[in-house]
């Protein structure tokens, strides 16, 4: 009888879902080969998302440095992850308090990488409370740069791994054809049975908590160097199947949230797009093609106006300095703006207009005086030792 019992048990651990066996942890190969297999079924990507900026109420500065409040970003992209080129056309909106609590500035910014060459194209404000003869939306300014000018941006390639924050254009697969992979067990995410791996490479660390039933595409990063002077983390929340071209559906973040030492960055994709196909020329621009009066800053420190219209230019630019007088003059009447976030969502601090600051002036005196009483009582002191020696 008691054979039969210890029988009985033993098939129950076996075969009932959730038993010892159905919960092995999968061995480092099968990971890597899920994650090499992922990332070579997805090439490029197309597509827009929308991501905000929410301080973290810990940026240096103070409380009395400006801040965008509230910033909403939404961006059309185009992505190669093969070779880490990417095109971002971001459009901006958010509130300055202490110019406007109910017109938003709202501006847009073209940024490519063909993976040699970094340029981006700045407008001026689509919609602003400041009123200027400048037509919106007009190009202003192309700046060429040899760094990659859109790593900055928690984009889906990030969430998804395909490509990591900090090794260019390198994703999570390339790290295990390094062999700098270690597996360190299995956490529980969001309700989510994951694995969790560990990468260290050009000293930093990479972690990923890798979810088996999303194609093991990771729930959850944590990386920066190895020194841990700082410390961001990607947190996905949804997944959703994609076509990837070929009638074989691929799981994808579709939203999260991006958090820094300063400040969060919740991300929802809107539209995606799975292997279409691009060509490096669509990760470029070139600057003849753009309108005349536009200025170019070249990478050698060069600059040059497009169609020879410095006349143009200068007229732009002496709009923007109108521009900027009249924000200046407005912002010295108040003290400036911040941001908190309570539960994720962005509370504003209106600013409110300067006046004379006699709290101030009467702690400084106060403080003033207790210091001077301090110094009459210190030398009294001395004085009565004295006396008694």
């Amino acid at each position: 009888m008691l054979r039969f019992t210890v029988l009985f048990v033993a098939q129950c651990i076996l075969f009932v879902p959730g038993g010892l066996q159905a919960q092995q942890l999968p061995s480092l190969d099968v990971i890597e080969k899920a994650v090499t297999f992922y990332a070579d079924s997805i090439s490029t990507l197309e597509g827009k998302f929308e991501h905000r900026v929410i301080s973290r109420g810990k940026s240096p500065g103070g409380p009395d440095v400006i801040k965008m409040e509230d910033r909403i970003n939404e961006t059309t992209f185009l992505a190669d992850v093969v070779h880490g080129w990417r095109k971002l056309d971001e459009t901006g909106s958010w509130l300055y308090s202490w110019y406007s609590t109910d017109q938003k500035f709202v501006d847009r910014s073209v940024q490519y990488f063909d993976g040699n060459k970094a340029c981006a194209l700045t407008h001026h404000f689509l919609e602003s409370p400041v009123d200027v003869e400048i037509p919106a939306g007009a190009p202003m300014f192309l700046n060429m740069q040899p760094h990659d000018l859109t790593d900055p941006v928690f984009g889906p390639w990030f969430f998804s791994a395909l490509q990591l924050r900090g090794l260019s254009g390198r994703g999570l697969a390339s790290l295990f054809q390094e062999k700098v992979v270690t597996l360190d067990g299995e956490e529980e995410i969001d309700g989510a049975r994951c694995v969790r791996i560990t990468g260290r490479i050009q000293g930093r660390i990479y972690q990923f908590w890798l979810d088996p039933d999303r194609d093991y595409l990771p729930r959850k990063q944590v990386f920066g160097p190895e020194s841990k002077e700082y410390e961001q983390q990607m947190l996905v929340k949804g997944f959703k199947q994609f076509d990837d071209g070929s009638g074989n559906l691929r799981w994808f973040p579709t939203s999260g949230v991006a958090i820094t030492d300063f400040s969060q960055h919740p991300y929802e994709l809107l539209e995606l797009k799975l292997n279409p196909v691009l060509t490096q020329d669509q990760f470029m621009i070139n600057p003849e093609t753009l309108p005349p009066g536009v200025q170019v800053h070249e990478m050698d420190g060069k600059k040059w106006v497009v169609g020879g219209r410095q006349d143009l230019f200068e007229q732009l630019e002496k709009q923007r300095d109108k521009q900027d007088e009249m924000m200046e003059e407005r912002l010295h009447k108040a003290r400036g703006a911040i941001v908190t976030s309570k539960k994720g969502e962005p509370e504003v601090v209106r600013v409110t207009e300067e006046t004379f600051p006699w709290i101030q002036i009467a702690m400084f005196c106060a403080g003033a005086i207790l210091i001077g009483i301090g110094v009459r009582t210190w030398f009294a002191h001395r004085r009565n030792v004295h006396d008694v020696r």
